[in-house]
């Protein structure tokens, strides 16, 4: 599944390839099934070194509630797993809805990524290069 945003980036890789890993924290929310993501309210290199450390801790962060779908795909978002796979788990434990699963998937990943909660690579691992003697 080709998506035009990323041709650049990821050019002829398919984007259920690509595995997904967090860039900030999270807390759980009122309800256990939804969880809530602490953005920095500084992420300038800067600014968030200088006046991150200095605010009141409930000031320090900006939470993003996630719903329970969006909870439980960012609990399984580990680093390890690949878009398809978060697929395929999220079919398995939302059978209801099951209907253009994997694009929603993507669609969401890519969401996640463009506001710089997530961080996309590859799955394709190369293998070393041999030194030649």
């Amino acid at each position: 599944m080709q998506w035009p945003w990323r041709r650049r980036r990821f050019q002829n890789t398919d984007y259920l390839d690509l595995v997904p890993a967090r860039k900030v924290e999270s807390e759980p929310g009122s309800d256990p099934a939804r969880l809530l993501l602490l953005l920095p309210r500084f992420r300038d290199p800067i600014l968030g070194r200088i006046l991150q450390p200095r605010l009141r801790q409930h000031r320090r962060f900006i939470r993003v509630p996630l719903d329970p779908r969006g909870s439980w795909l960012w609990t399984q978002v580990d680093g390890e797993r690949t878009v398809g796979e978060l697929a395929r788990g999220f079919r398995a434990a939302f059978p209801a809805d099951v209907e253009h699963v994997e694009v929603r998937i993507c669609h969401y990943v890519a969401a996640l990524e463009s506001h710089g909660l997530l961080t996309l690579r590859s799955s394709v691992r190369y293998p070393a290069i041999a030194q030649i003697p």
